[in-house]
């Protein structure tokens, strides 16, 4: 395999890590407007603002994403640049140009930032909106 191949590979779960990260907010707010009780589950959803929080951390101080820099390296060893993918298959194509909003132009880390930290306030909202059930708390059984 070429490392653009793995460069391809790591973009493809970069994306799909980034989609799971984006798409859970819409599904906790409709999960919490439904009253379903996986979108109050405490560990799942404080996963999910620790993560944000990690990326959101990472993007301020100007540190990049170790799979951004794994995919850059890569892309190196075979002569390209990070974002030259023209070339590449569609599905890798897709989810670089969607990772790094590529639809906007290429920004730098501080660019994206606003960006981060806007997602990062509505995954804190909704945790002050429809706050988690707290694991130790006690739940009121109702005889049957």
């Amino acid at each position: 395999m070429r490392p653009t191949d793995w460069a391809n590979i790591i973009t493809v779960f970069h994306f799909l890590i980034v989609a799971v990260a984006v798409g859970a907010v819409p599904v906790f707010a409709v999960g919490l407007l439904t009253g379903s009780g996986w979108a109050r589950n405490f560990w799942l959803r404080l996963m999910h603002l620790l993560f944000i929080a990690f990326v959101v951390g990472e993007t301020a101080i100007g540190q990049e994403c170790p799979l951004t820099t794994w995919e850059r390296e890569y892309r190196w060893a075979d002569g390209a640049d990070l974002h030259e993918v023209d070339k590449e298959p569609c599905l890798a194509r897709l989810a670089h140009n969607i990772t790094f909003l590529q639809f906007i132009g290429s920004m730098t880390i501080e660019e994206m930032l606003p960006y981060y930290v806007t997602f990062g306030l509505i995954v804190l909202l909704l945790w002050l909106l429809g706050p988690p059930r707290w694991p130790w708390a006690r739940r009121d059984e109702t005889p049957g």
